[in-house]
């Protein structure tokens, strides 16, 4: 019933399997064979051998490290008694420690040794007969609680890895400045990423599962082109007109490629910049050719102007002061010497 109890405590440490388990499984070990100590081997790489990772009433001058030969005498179950031939130097150490016997389980199979398990009795206080036996299923148990720990961290390293990669995904897609939506073979929007978010006026969880044609709200070629493109067929380019998610059209540049898992990614670039630097430019353009026509045009003004103005001066010297007509020049001659000004200030403006 002892034995019984200690090894259904054993089987509780699968729950949670942590470092701290093994531990629990060595003292729980002692309990199940009535021994004095008990201790756990596990096998050492650099230098081979094997390591006492965890102790159960085990003195402390118990040698920690088990060379290359003791790791194979100890792939088979061993039984020690006092008076017996020392076959290797742990039964020489459990002999100075005082121990009457000795019994050692390999952890694992043959082929696949990770440990060895072991118990020790005092003077007076015998192992029973089925104290192999236990010791061979509490070593099963061992085995298995190791395998299922090696599972949990495998697991907790692939949790890291992936939160990891994750991460610097995420840290990428917010430098991406085209928008990015990946659609799965439904046509279905799984994600998107922040450029496409900015773009659209949705976050990615408020686009997950939606099909693309809400999402986007494009034009029916576009939309055609898509659908096409989800059955193997890439866009390579297309300039479209997309809407945001307040209603405002914006030109795009779209381009997609099928997944080899099934779906697309889809990236669209925001053109409304290019377009206004595109008219920015052309008003610019504009602006130049009429300040180009108005500087030719004031050059080709000011020569007659300026022949008109000489010959007012050249007539008015003809008539003599107080003439009726003297008015009349001096009016003439105003009139072009303002001209003259606004020709001047039109090749002020075209420069």
């Amino acid at each position: 019933m002892h034995a019984l109890a200690a090894l259904a405590d054993m089987l509780t440490l699968f729950a949670a399997p942590t470092e701290r388990s093994l531990e629990r499984a060595v003292h729980l070990v002692r309990d199940m064979l009535a021994a004095d100590a008990a201790g756990l081997y596990g096998i050492h790489a650099a230098p081979p051998g094997l390591w006492l990772q965890y102790r159960a009433g085990i003195p402390p001058g118990f040698p920690t490290l088990a060379g290359p030969g003791e790791m194979e005498f100890l792939r088979l179950p061993v039984i020690w008694n006092a008076g017996q031939r020392t076959a290797m130097s742990i039964q020489q150490s459990a002999q100075a420690a005082g121990w009457s016997s000795f019994i050692a389980h390999p952890v694992g199979g043959a082929a696949a040794v990770v440990g060895v398990v072991f118990v020790a009795f005092r003077p007076g206080n015998p192992p029973s007969r089925q104290a192999p036996g236990l010791l061979a299923v509490a070593a099963r148990q061992i085995y298995l609680l190791i395998s299922e720990l090696a599972s949990e961290n495998r697991l907790a390293e692939a949790q890291a890895l992936a939160a990891r990669l994750s991460s610097r995904l995420a840290a990428i897609s917010t430098q991406i400045e085209e928008g990015v939506a990946i659609l799965n073979a439904e046509g279905t929007v799984d994600e998107i990423n922040t450029a496409a978010a900015q773009m659209l006026g949705y976050r990615s969880e408020d686009v997950t599962g939606l099909a693309f044609q809400e999402v986007l709200n494009c034009e029916a070629t576009l939309a055609e082109a898509i659908v096409r493109g989800l059955q193997g067929s890439p866009i390579d380019q297309h300039t479209s007109e997309l809407h945001r998610r307040s209603g405002e059209a914006f030109p795009a540049f779209m381009r997609l490629r099928p997944l080899p898992e099934g779906g697309a990614a889809l990236t669209f670039t925001d053109l409304s910049e290019v377009r206004a630097t595109e008219l920015k430019q052309e008003h610019l353009s504009q602006l130049a050719y009429a300040g180009e026509a108005t500087q030719s045009f004031a050059h080709e003004v000011r020569g007659p102007l300026n022949a008109i103005a000489l010959g007012m001066q050249f007539l008015a010297a003809r008539f003599p002061d107080g003439d009726a007509l003297q008015p009349q020049f001096f009016k003439i001659q105003a009139e072009c010497q303002r001209l003259s000004d606004l020709m001047n200030d039109m090749l002020a403006w075209a420069k």
